[in-house]
């Protein structure tokens, strides 16, 4: 044993310094017989199942630029949603749940769209109402988890799971409100970034022009 080097072994766990580290070398032993926790995955698997699965989309982009499509065909269903109008004062977030069931296997999806984004001519604050309701979510479910007795077994999770944001094709650089509101969201939820396909070849063309795609690139690379 080294100088300065506290060393101690109790019940197979390493001390090196004060610092408590599992020892590698673990004994081996074999079973007399069968146990049972060699089923432990097939328990989580039929867990899992019976409580059923929940996820929660958010949808980021300007009215009218297909975010109600595009839910209608991931997952291959007609969601009810209503016609959305581009004189909302400000923007506000719609959330929907729906009970979606395949095979044996239930999901709770809930859709959350954010209702008069980039309708407004002051746009500076559109993305705030967004990282807001991210913030809220989490800290409800912060709440839950720092009570004496928790339920989680039929709590409704509201955090948001993933954030699908649609860039508009307009054959221009990214607006100023798209840059702001993908560098809030980066820290606080993962981001797939979307490009609408246009009908026309010759405007999706112009769309998909080397100099955007660079740019965007690069736009989302310095947010990493």
């Amino acid at each position: 044993m080294s100088a300065g080097r506290e060393r101690l072994e109790v019940y197979g766990w390493t001390r090196c310094d004060s610092h408590m580290s599992q020892c590698e070398d673990l004994r081996n032993v074999n079973l007399s017989g069968h146990v049972g926790f060699d089923s432990l995955p097939d328990q989580l698997v039929n867990k899992s199942t019976t409580h059923g699965f929940c996820f929660n989309i958010l949808c980021v982009g300007e009215t009218g630029i297909g975010k109600s499509t595009l839910m209608d065909t991931l997952f291959n269903t007609k969601f009810e949603n209503a016609q959305a109008s581009h004189n909302e004062p400000g923007v506000r977030l719609k959330s929907r749940s729906y009970e979606l069931q395949e095979s044996n296997v239930r999901l709770k999806l809930t859709i959350v769209d954010t209702v008069g984004f980039g309708d407004q001519i002051n746009k500076e604050d559109s993305y705030k109402p967004i990282v807001e309701y991210i913030d809220a979510q989490f800290e409800v479910y912060l709440q839950e988890e720092l009570k004496i007795k928790r339920s989680f077994y039929n709590y409704n999770d509201s955090r948001i799971h993933t954030c699908l944001y649609f860039i508009a094709p307009t054959g221009h650089s990214l607006k100023s409100l798209d840059l702001v509101t993908m560098k809030k969201l980066d820290s606080k939820v993962i981001v797939f970034f979307l490009f609408k396909i246009v009908k026309s070849p010759d405007k999706m063309w112009q769309f998909l022009k080397v100099p955007r795609i660079v740019e965007i690139a690069l736009h989302v690379l310095a947010m990493l």
